[in-house]
Protein backbone atom coordinates (compact mmCIF):
# COMPACT_ATOMS: atom_id res chain seq x y z
CA UNK A 1 0.00 0.00 0.00
CA UNK A 2 2.62 2.26 1.20
CA UNK A 3 4.08 2.02 -2.30
CA UNK A 4 1.30 2.60 -4.15
CA UNK A 5 0.67 5.50 -2.35
CA UNK A 6 4.59 7.18 -2.38
CA UNK A 7 3.88 6.94 -6.31
CA UNK A 8 0.54 9.54 -6.64
CA UNK A 9 0.89 13.14 -6.57
CA UNK A 10 -0.90 15.26 -4.06
CA UNK A 11 -3.98 15.37 -5.83
CA UNK A 12 -5.05 13.11 -8.88
CA UNK A 13 -7.21 14.53 -11.31
CA UNK A 14 -9.42 13.35 -14.71
CA UNK A 15 -10.73 15.05 -17.03
CA UNK A 16 -13.87 13.54 -19.34
CA UNK A 17 -14.97 15.10 -22.26
CA UNK A 18 -17.87 14.51 -25.02
CA UNK A 19 -17.95 16.41 -28.36
CA UNK A 20 -20.73 14.63 -30.88
CA UNK A 21 -22.17 16.21 -33.72
CA UNK A 22 -25.22 15.74 -34.23
CA UNK A 23 -26.01 17.86 -37.37
CA UNK A 24 -23.44 19.74 -39.58
CA UNK A 25 -23.17 20.86 -43.03
CA UNK A 26 -20.16 23.55 -44.78
CA UNK A 27 -19.23 24.77 -48.05
CA UNK A 28 -16.32 26.82 -49.34
CA UNK A 29 -13.98 27.09 -52.11
CA UNK A 30 -10.03 26.76 -52.02
CA UNK A 31 -9.37 29.79 -50.17
CA UNK A 32 -12.69 30.12 -47.08
CA UNK A 33 -15.08 27.84 -45.73
CA UNK A 34 -18.21 28.32 -43.76
CA UNK A 35 -19.62 25.42 -41.76
CA UNK A 36 -23.14 24.76 -39.82
CA UNK A 37 -23.10 22.80 -36.69
CA UNK A 38 -25.10 21.12 -33.54
CA UNK A 39 -23.01 19.40 -30.97
CA UNK A 40 -23.98 17.75 -28.11
CA UNK A 41 -21.17 18.83 -25.03
CA UNK A 42 -20.07 17.56 -21.66
CA UNK A 43 -17.59 17.80 -19.48
CA UNK A 44 -16.52 16.43 -16.14
CA UNK A 45 -13.70 17.33 -13.89
CA UNK A 46 -13.06 14.86 -10.69
CA UNK A 47 -10.29 15.87 -8.60
CA UNK A 48 -9.11 13.05 -5.52
CA UNK A 49 -6.83 14.24 -2.88
CA UNK A 50 -4.11 11.54 -2.37
CA UNK A 51 -5.76 10.98 1.48
CA UNK A 52 -8.79 9.29 -0.12
CA UNK A 53 -6.58 6.45 -1.78
CA UNK A 54 -4.63 5.90 1.71
CA UNK A 55 -8.21 5.97 3.22
CA UNK A 56 -9.65 3.16 0.70
CA UNK A 57 -5.53 1.12 0.56
CA UNK A 58 -6.36 0.82 4.83
CA UNK A 59 -9.76 -0.89 4.37
CA UNK A 60 -11.29 1.05 7.21
CA UNK A 61 -8.35 0.19 9.54
CA UNK A 62 -8.44 1.48 12.60
CA UNK A 63 -6.78 5.50 12.78
CA UNK A 64 -7.62 8.90 12.36
CA UNK A 65 -7.64 10.07 8.30
CA UNK A 66 -8.19 13.95 7.07
CA UNK A 67 -9.47 13.76 3.48
CA UNK A 68 -9.64 17.59 2.38
CA UNK A 69 -10.30 19.39 -1.26
CA UNK A 70 -12.63 16.42 -3.24
CA UNK A 71 -14.23 18.33 -6.02
CA UNK A 72 -16.44 16.84 -9.16
CA UNK A 73 -17.54 18.81 -11.85
CA UNK A 74 -19.76 18.30 -14.96
CA UNK A 75 -21.12 20.45 -17.67
CA UNK A 76 -23.91 19.07 -20.26
CA UNK A 77 -25.15 21.61 -23.01
CA UNK A 78 -25.61 21.80 -26.56
CA UNK A 79 -23.75 24.13 -28.57
CA UNK A 80 -25.05 25.64 -32.29
CA UNK A 81 -22.18 27.49 -34.04
CA UNK A 82 -21.21 28.75 -37.10
CA UNK A 83 -17.58 29.23 -38.06
CA UNK A 84 -15.68 30.68 -40.93
CA UNK A 85 -12.09 30.42 -42.08
CA UNK A 86 -10.06 32.69 -44.46
CA UNK A 87 -6.87 32.59 -46.44
CA UNK A 88 -4.91 35.36 -46.16
CA UNK A 89 -2.31 34.65 -48.90
CA UNK A 90 -0.51 31.91 -49.85
CA UNK A 91 0.69 31.23 -46.15
CA UNK A 92 -1.45 32.83 -43.56
CA UNK A 93 -5.27 31.04 -42.47
CA UNK A 94 -7.33 32.55 -39.65
CA UNK A 95 -10.83 31.79 -38.50
CA UNK A 96 -13.15 32.40 -35.84
CA UNK A 97 -16.35 30.76 -34.50
CA UNK A 98 -19.65 31.69 -32.88
CA UNK A 99 -21.28 29.62 -30.35
CA UNK A 100 -24.94 30.02 -29.16
CA UNK A 101 -25.39 27.44 -26.22
CA UNK A 102 -28.21 25.70 -24.32
CA UNK A 103 -27.21 24.70 -20.86
CA UNK A 104 -28.80 20.95 -19.71
CA UNK A 105 -27.14 20.52 -16.35
CA UNK A 106 -24.48 21.72 -14.33
CA UNK A 107 -23.20 20.26 -11.45
CA UNK A 108 -20.25 21.30 -9.07
CA UNK A 109 -19.42 19.05 -5.75
CA UNK A 110 -16.75 20.57 -3.78
CA UNK A 111 -15.89 18.08 -0.19
CA UNK A 112 -13.71 21.17 1.68
CA UNK A 113 -13.01 17.90 4.43
CA UNK A 114 -13.78 14.44 5.82
CA UNK A 115 -12.41 14.12 9.17
CA UNK A 116 -12.64 10.33 10.13
CA UNK A 117 -11.91 8.82 13.51
CA UNK A 118 -12.21 5.03 13.07
CA UNK A 119 -11.35 3.17 16.58
CA UNK A 120 -13.04 -0.28 17.07
CA UNK A 121 -15.51 0.93 19.75
CA UNK A 122 -17.00 3.29 17.74
CA UNK A 123 -16.57 5.58 14.36
CA UNK A 124 -16.66 9.80 14.66
CA UNK A 125 -16.98 11.43 11.04
CA UNK A 126 -17.49 14.68 10.33
CA UNK A 127 -17.91 16.17 6.76
CA UNK A 128 -17.52 19.75 5.22
CA UNK A 129 -18.83 20.16 1.76
CA UNK A 130 -21.02 22.29 -0.96
CA UNK A 131 -23.60 21.15 -3.61
CA UNK A 132 -24.15 23.56 -6.44
CA UNK A 133 -26.84 22.41 -9.36
CA UNK A 134 -28.77 23.77 -12.03
CA UNK A 135 -30.63 20.64 -12.78
CA UNK A 136 -34.42 21.61 -14.67
CA UNK A 137 -36.34 19.26 -14.36
CA UNK A 138 -35.14 16.98 -11.72
CA UNK A 139 -36.89 16.65 -8.00
CA UNK A 140 -35.16 16.74 -4.96
CA UNK A 141 -35.02 14.57 -2.37
CA UNK A 142 -35.22 16.76 1.12
CA UNK A 143 -35.88 15.14 4.61
CA UNK A 144 -39.74 16.66 5.47
CA UNK A 145 -38.66 17.25 9.14
CA UNK A 146 -34.87 18.81 8.87
CA UNK A 147 -34.68 19.67 4.93
CA UNK A 148 -31.62 17.49 4.77
CA UNK A 149 -30.70 17.28 1.05
CA UNK A 150 -30.62 13.33 -0.01
CA UNK A 151 -29.91 13.27 -3.78
CA UNK A 152 -31.75 13.81 -6.88
CA UNK A 153 -34.64 11.67 -8.22
CA UNK A 154 -36.53 11.66 -11.54
CA UNK A 155 -33.93 13.94 -13.54
CA UNK A 156 -35.53 14.27 -16.61
CA UNK A 157 -34.01 17.23 -18.95
CA UNK A 158 -36.83 19.17 -21.25
CA UNK A 159 -36.64 22.34 -22.84
CA UNK A 160 -33.20 24.19 -22.16
CA UNK A 161 -33.49 27.14 -19.46
CA UNK A 162 -29.57 28.20 -19.04
CA UNK A 163 -28.08 29.83 -21.63
CA UNK A 164 -24.95 31.25 -23.47
CA UNK A 165 -22.02 32.00 -25.58
CA UNK A 166 -19.11 31.51 -26.58
CA UNK A 167 -16.19 32.06 -29.28
CA UNK A 168 -13.53 30.44 -30.74
CA UNK A 169 -9.91 32.17 -32.31
CA UNK A 170 -7.52 30.37 -34.71
CA UNK A 171 -5.13 31.05 -36.88
CA UNK A 172 -2.53 28.64 -38.83
CA UNK A 173 0.95 29.60 -40.53
CA UNK A 174 1.98 27.31 -43.29
CA UNK A 175 6.32 27.41 -43.26
CA UNK A 176 5.84 26.12 -47.02
CA UNK A 177 9.15 28.43 -48.06
CA UNK A 178 11.35 27.03 -45.43
CA UNK A 179 10.13 23.44 -44.74
CA UNK A 180 7.97 21.60 -46.62
CA UNK A 181 4.70 20.26 -44.32
CA UNK A 182 5.67 22.31 -41.84
CA UNK A 183 2.46 24.51 -40.14
CA UNK A 184 2.25 26.08 -36.96
CA UNK A 185 -0.91 26.89 -35.48
CA UNK A 186 -2.73 28.31 -32.36
CA UNK A 187 -6.26 28.88 -30.93
CA UNK A 188 -8.48 29.97 -28.49
CA UNK A 189 -11.48 27.33 -27.36
CA UNK A 190 -14.87 27.63 -25.84
CA UNK A 191 -14.05 31.66 -24.84
CA UNK A 192 -17.66 32.41 -23.60
CA UNK A 193 -20.58 31.64 -20.52
CA UNK A 194 -23.74 30.29 -19.69
CA UNK A 195 -25.87 31.74 -17.08
CA UNK A 196 -27.43 28.79 -15.30
CA UNK A 197 -31.18 28.91 -14.41
CA UNK A 198 -32.61 27.24 -11.34
CA UNK A 199 -29.25 27.26 -9.46
CA UNK A 200 -29.89 25.52 -6.21
CA UNK A 201 -26.68 25.08 -3.34
CA UNK A 202 -26.97 22.83 -0.12
CA UNK A 203 -23.99 22.65 2.12
CA UNK A 204 -23.38 21.31 5.62
CA UNK A 205 -23.55 23.14 8.64
CA UNK A 206 -20.39 21.76 10.12
CA UNK A 207 -21.28 19.72 13.00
Amino acid sequence: AQQFLDGLPDAAQFTVGLNMDIFGFGFGNKNWSTSFNVKLRNSETISLPKELFGFMKASLASGDYLIENTNVNTISYLETSVTHSHKIGDNLTIGGGLKFLEGIAYADVTINEIDAKLHDSEWLVKSNGTIKASLPGATYKLDPETQTFDGVEDFKPGVPKSYGFAMDLGAEYDFKDLVDGLKVSAALMDLGFIGWAEMNTFATNNN
